[in-house]
């Protein structure tokens, strides 16, 4: 997978399931975290922690990238990660006040591997 796959993946990803799936926040924090995305988006934010984590060996252990400095295997990642969610519990991701829950890395994974996307199941 190529960074600029990645990189759309999840913007599609925060534009489709999380922006509609904050049915209880204001339409001022729908835009400010819109307003964040956007900026994510712009600046090349998840490139320059990508290019963090290509010389940390934790990650390159984990798979997340391999030692040529890639994007590791996302089944691979997305896998390590559902089992994880499932054995800790969701993921609260404060700023927008959701529940990432392991059936949400599926949906994830589609958007990333620019598949089929299907509603994410969310708790607030």
């Amino acid at each position: 997978m190529e960074l600029s796959q990645l990189e759309a993946g999840i913007a599609a990803y925060l534009d489709a399931e999380i922006i509609p799936a904050m049915t209880g926040a204001s339409q001022l924090r729908k835009l400010g975290i819109a307003a964040v995305i956007a900026q994510a988006k712009s600046s090349g934010f998840i490139t320059r922690y990508f290019n963090m984590m290509v010389n940390d060996p934790m990650f390159i252990a984990l798979n997340v990238v391999t030692e040529d400095g890639k994007i590791g295997d996302i089944n691979t990642i997305c896998n390590s990660l559902k089992e994880a969610i499932q054995k800790t519990g969701p993921i609260t991701v404060p700023l927008i006040d959701m529940k990432f829950n392991a059936d949400d890395v599926d949906v994830l994974r589609r958007y990333l591997q620019g598949g089929s996307h299907a509603q994410a199941q969310y708790s607030a």
